[in-house]
């Protein structure tokens, strides 16, 4: 991390500065270096790929939004990949009971009325909402599947068959969505919403995924009100919300499975068992 730090350009951060490790999820190593910076370095080239466009895409989101969003301030390289510096965005995850449903239909309408021509032109054509889930698909029947007892294992892969064949209809067209939208990449002052942070999933896609987060915060019928006030939202995201609800279960299956770690593989399951049937 100090070598990585030092070779920066102009040296801009000082390398001995205290720093501490913040939780990355799955494809990142992220530090905090006082007073104030985020560094974030991708674990393979898949991830730093994702980190790339992000990079592009992020100017856009902040031009069009009202709320905060990460600023990279500098780009470096280290063993071959290329790990990004921000100053921190201001602000704390959303509570239980903190935000109003008002508050998170306007942010959520905000963040998906970025125009997508303007997102395309910055950082090219993302991947395809229909096509990542063709190829999700794909791995269900190889990874995931195969680890689930049959009627759980029926369930999953009758209820992924009926979202390609009626689910992705309803989406409507698609708008920018952040696609991983926790309630630990929100971030609060009191009652508002001022940033939002961690883009490199995002892509076009239907703005139902974005309502996740606050469904396991709030519960479905928290959702359901936001959806109401939400002007690219009707009554039929409130089933497809339940499905990107668990599928985040399959995701870590997935994962677990790639990873070859079998606690992983199990918590997903456990996961997915409880969400389901939610």
């Amino acid at each position: 991390m100090r070598q990585a730090l030092a070779g920066l350009p102009g040296r801009p951060i000082d390398p001995a500065a205290p720093i501490s490790a913040l939780p990355g999820g799955w494809s990142a190593h992220v530090f905090s270096v006082t007073p104030d910076w985020i560094v974030r370095f991708p674990q393979d080239q898949a991830a730093a790929d994702r980190h790339a466009r992000e990079r592009a895409l992020l100017p856009v989101v902040a031009a069009s939004v009202s709320f905060e969003v990460p600023t990279i301030a500098h780009v470096g390289t280290y063993r071959g990949l290329s790990f990004s510096v921000h100053r921190r965005v201001r602000g704390s995850a959303p509570r239980r009971g903190q935000i109003a449903v008002e508050e998170y239909a306007a942010t959520l309408a905000d963040l998906h009325d970025v125009p997508p021509n303007a997102v395309t032109a910055a950082a090219g054509l993302l991947p395809s909402w229909r096509a990542r889930y063709e190829h999700l698909r794909a791995e269900v029947d190889e990874k995931v599947l195969p680890v689930l007892d049959g009627d759980l294992a029926a369930r999953v892969a009758r209820a992924l068959a009926t979202f390609l064949e009626a689910g992705l209809a309803e989406a409507g067209p698609p708008r920018l969505v952040h696609a991983d939208l926790g309630a630990a990449h929100i971030l609060t002052i009191g009652d508002r919403i001022i940033g939002i942070i961690d883009f490199e999933d995002a892509m076009l896609g239907d703005p139902a995924i974005d309502l996740v987060g606050i469904r396991l915060l709030q519960g479905r019928d928290f959702a359901r009100r936001v959806i109401a006030q939400h002007p690219r939202l009707d009554e039929s995201a409130v089933g497809r919300i339940d499905f990107y609800t668990w599928m985040g279960s399959v995701h870590a299956i997935v994962y677990g499975v790639d990873q070859g770690n079998p606690a992983e593989v199990a918590a997903g399951i456990a996961g997915l068992r409880k969400r389901i049937g939610w």
